[in-house]
């Protein structure tokens, strides 16, 4: 990691990521940081994870540690970054337990229809207790580096890439993916890859508890387990991303559900002009609906990347979203009224 003086351009100090406890030898030392930092909110900490799975905060104004590196449960922080707010810092990880598809179903089977989420807690708590390698998630105390409580989060996503980060959204809620018996928020009930599809909730950041999201809609979105939905917020509105799925939009106050952009028209066995996509960059209607998967436009458009991701600009109530849609290199803006 390096400091870098922008208006001269001079290097103000670099920082090389360790193992702790220390040890020199270590062929974990030196290890690289895939994942971008987060500054915390006096700007005197800067905080990442490296693919040793050690995650840092140091100090901005000279390089130095702010507390000893954390050694975390997982395989990568690729595809994910900490995510700051009220003194806390949040960070995932991508998992290295088998599986993409059906995890964790045994705890939330044996759990009643609408269970209590103190009931749902003290289960998901016991399983991570007696399999601590299905962490995932880790609140840290920015001050002073200690873990205050285990948030009860099971995996929302497979071992293919680290459960997209919170967000903070208008009313200044942390919001993340929430695995849980019932959804509030999302679709509840079975979605791809799992009988309960991952919720859409508020965390406290005081206990650590979740904060269930009420939608009024009937016409909710769906996530999958093995290709999850990236969020990000836009004023009143959190959009969704995904590869295969395109993205989507929910008014976070009516629940209503707006399918924005796909890459084609037909892809991945689903009919996307059907389902009422406004924005299709391939019309290939033509298509059978399931042998579309490799009809994409001439080479000159596509994108080897195959990830999918969102931002947001948000001005006088209006929202430009540039999406990268997968397979497909286009970016549009988006103005959202």
């Amino acid at each position: 990691m390096y400091a870098v003086n922008i208006s001269t351009g001079s290097l103000v100090w670099s920082y090389e990521t360790r193992v702790h406890p220390q040890d020199v030898n270590s062929p974990f030392n030196s290890a690289p940081i895939m994942a971008p930092p987060a500054l915390s909110e006096d700007g005197q900490t800067l905080l990442f994870g490296a693919e040793n799975m050690f995650f840092y905060a140091i100090n901005t104004s000279n390089g130095q540690e702010k507390w000893n590196p954390k050694k975390l449960i997982g395989q990568s922080f690729l595809y994910g970054w900490p995510v700051v707010k009220d003194g806390k810092v949040v960070v995932r990880t991508m998992s290295s337990l088998h599986g993409v598809e059906f995890l964790m179903e045994n705890v939330l089977t044996g759990l009643p229809d609408g269970v209590a989420w103190d009931q749902e807690e003290a289960a998901i708590l016991n399983w991570l207790s007696q399999d601590p390698h299905q962490k995932s998630m880790y609140v840290f105390d920015i001050a002073t580096g200690n873990e205050p409580y285990q948030v009860a989060m099971g995996r929302v996503t497979g071992n293919n890439y680290t459960a997209f980060p919170p967000v903070v959204d208008n009313q200044n809620r942390l919001l993340t993916y929430w695995r849980s018996r019932d959804s509030y928020f999302l679709s509840d009930g079975a979605c791809f890859g799992t009988n309960y599809c991952p919720d859409f909730s508020a965390i406290d950041l005081i206990t650590g508890d979740r904060i269930r999201l009420n939608n009024p809609s009937n016409n909710r979105l769906g996530p999958e387990l093995d290709n999850g939905f990236q969020p990000t917020i836009g004023g009143n509105y959190v959009y969704f991303a995904n590869h295969f799925r395109g993205t989507h939009s929910i008014n976070m106050t009516t629940g209503s559900l707006t399918r924005l952009t796909s890459q084609s028209a037909k892809w991945d066995c689903g009919n996307f002009r059907a389902w009422g996509f406004q924005i299709l960059y391939f019309g290939n209607d033509t298509e059978p609906d399931c042998t579309s998967n490799n009809a994409k436009p001439s080479s000159a458009y596509n994108n080897t990347a195959g990830y999918a991701g969102i931002t947001i600009a948000t001005t006088n109530g209006r929202s430009l979203l540039y999406v990268n849609e997968g397979d497909v290199g286009f970016i549009v803006a988006i103005e959202k009224k």
